[in-house]
Formats: structure tokens, sequence, C-alpha cells
């Protein structure tokens, strides 16, 4: 499984994402999506989600934090810190093909039709998301945990995924457990993940 997550449905896949500026001669800080994060120079010439800009890496180095990375005609501070937030994306097609046929890319579970272990349609798998704390999956509004657990068979072939979703009573704030109150519903369940989505990515934004 290589952890290289999809941005839209032209197959335009992101590899990163810029978190801040490093220094002073424009180096920038990158957070990697991919399985090995020096192979963000694997693949040539990345672009922007909008592919309104271009990025070649001159150097790259690891650190705890993810990368530093230089890119060509990116000399200052301002420079880099204006590209706070940016997605480094390639093609599709840009990959190289996997020889595992067990092992697949993340954009390539998007769009899978998603069922419980007993068959039931669960929906489509709309997107596949890092926030910092683990894979995760979209589907249907939910937010499912990507593990070994919550997702135990993956059909490439057949175009399905097997989920295990969540039963509702883990979604249960506390104090629901001792006041009767009732069980949140599938789409309040959708909106507390995401929120709870969204305070992870930005936590991990300020670091």
């Amino acid at each position: 499984m290589n952890g290289i997550v999809p941005e839209n449905d032209d197959w335009l896949v992101r590899l990163g994402v810029i978190t801040g500026a490093h220094g002073v001669r424009g180096a920038v800080k990158v957070k990697t999506f991919t399985q090995d994060p020096q192979d963000l120079s694997a693949y040539g010439t990345l672009t922007s989600v909008d592919g309104t800009q271009s990025f070649e890496i001159t150097r790259l180095a690891q650190d705890k934090a993810g990368l530093r990375v230089t890119f060509k005609d990116i000399h200052h501070r301002d420079q880099a810190e204006a590209l706070k937030g940016l997605v480094l994306c390639v093609a599709r097609d840009a990959l190289p093909d996997l020889q595992d046929e067990e092992d697949f890319y993340h954009a390539d579970l998007i769009g899978l039709h998603a069922k419980s272990p007993d068959g039931a349609p669960l929906g489509v798998v709309e997107g596949v998301h890092n926030f910092g704390a683990g894979d995760v999956l979209e589907i249907a509004g939910e937010m499912i945990a990507f593990t070994k657990h919550t997702v135990p068979e993956i059909d490439l072939a057949g175009q399905t995924i097997t989920v295990v979703m969540p039963a509702e009573v883990e979604a249960r704030p506390p104090e629901q457990e001792s006041s009767g109150q009732p069980k949140p519903n599938r789409r309040q369940r959708a909106r507390a993940n995401r929120k709870k989505a969204r305070a992870a990515r930005e936590k991990d934004d300020e670091q």
C-alpha cells in the first residue's frame, strides 16, 4: 500500500503539502503522503492542484517533522512563506506500476463501492485523507479509520471494498451514556467526524 492521496477526478494525486518556510534562503517544510518521504523527488516536476504552478526540486533533506525542500527559482523566505498550504501533485500516470497485485495506491480506492461484511451497500469511497493521526476513508459523509480491522478486504478488480462501520454507541458522547439522550444520527456523527478531522488538520498545520 502506498500513501499517495488523490486530489481530484482527473487522477491528479497529491504527494505532499507545504507547511511553512525553513530558514531564509527559500527552503520549505513539506509533509509528505508518500510511503517513503524521499520519494517526493522521484516523480519529476510537481504541480499545484490547479496546475498553474510547477516546482522542480533541487534539494531535500528529511527531519523529524517531514522534509526540508528547496525548489528551483525559490530563493527567499518571503517566497517560501507564500507557498504555505500549497499541495504538491503529480498526474496519476506518472506513478510507477506496482509489481505486487495486492499493492495499490490510495488513489485507486476512490470510487470503489463500499459494502458491509454481510454485503449491504454503504456508499462510495469519496476520499482518502490523512490529518496527522493516520489514514481515513471518507464514505457517505463518514470518516472511517483506514485499518485492517475497519477495512478487511479490498477488491480492486471487483471495484468493491469491505468496511466494518463503527458501532453507533462508539460515537456517543460520554454524557449521553448516563443522561438517556438519544444516539446521534448518521448526519450528526458525520458532522462530528468532520469537525475532528478539521481540528486535527489545523493542529498539524501549526506544527
